[in-house]
């Protein structure tokens, strides 16, 4: 199945979640065999032949599998011949090592819990800067404007921070940018302290330099579960 943009086609690949392919072959490298024992060890190995006959070794890795495949990656990535598959695309060592680290062994210093059944502390990734939890330092809400007595949320310059600041991890097996991009679509396009009274103003209403700010937590969190998981 494939969709049709202008003139090009491109594959319209089913969504299986994160997954990886790595393709590598016989190697003078002197690291070979600890690669092949690597390789041979998951339970996603296979022997293939290409079109020249000759011996492909081919993994496929899950998201659970992220610290083996990372662990491969380093041995065989800078090999000729050595290729890579991310969800059905190809993809170069270089695009996808950084976003492999970060995932296995950054991951729980950032906070990355996207995964973990609660409303997660940032929206997308930590990298992203925006916080959906109060204690996070840049909250979504401070980016709306004052408009009299009411704060405009402006979606449209919240997305195109999240894809800036998140370019270079688009490939982690934590991110989903587009439920990021759904999380800021069902954020209220306004908010009015006076007619909310889970929203609070610190200054006078009206007068420039007002910030907006929940009138208590559990309000705030009530407020994130109407809006975003009703």
């Amino acid at each position: 199945m494939s969709e049709r943009t202008g003139a090009a086609t491109h594959p319209a690949w089913a969504d299986r979640g994160w997954y990886l392919v790595t393709q590598f072959r016989q190697s003078p490298a002197e690291r070979w065999e600890q690669a092949l024992r690597m390789a041979q060890a998951h339970a996603g190995y296979v022997q293939i032949l290409d079109e020249q006959r000759q011996t492909v070794h081919r993994n496929l890795f899950r998201r659970g599998d992220a610290d083996r495949c990372l662990g491969l990656l380093e041995l065989v990535g800078e090999w000729q011949g050595t290729e890579l598959f991310l969800c059905g695309d190809p993809v170069t060592p270089a695009e996808l090592r950084a976003e492999l680290r970060c995932f296995c062994e950054e991951r729980q210093a950032l906070g990355c819990n996207p995964s973990s059944g609660s409303v997660p502390l940032f929206i997308g990734c930590p990298r992203s800067g925006v916080g959906l939890w109060i204690t996070t330092a840049e909250p979504w809400y401070l980016h709306a404007t004052q408009r009299g007595g009411a704060f405009e949320v402006h979606k449209g310059a919240l997305q195109r921070q999240l894809e800036r600041r998140l370019a270079g991890y688009r490939r982690c097996p934590n991110l989903d940018l587009k439920a990021a991009e759904a999380i800021v679509g069902r954020l209220p396009d306004t908010i009015t302290p006076g007619a909310d009274r889970r929203w609070s103003l610190r200054g006078a209403l009206g007068a420039a330099g007002g910030v907006l700010q929940p009138a208590s937590a559990s309000a705030y969190y009530d407020f994130l579960v109407e809006h975003l998981y009703s």
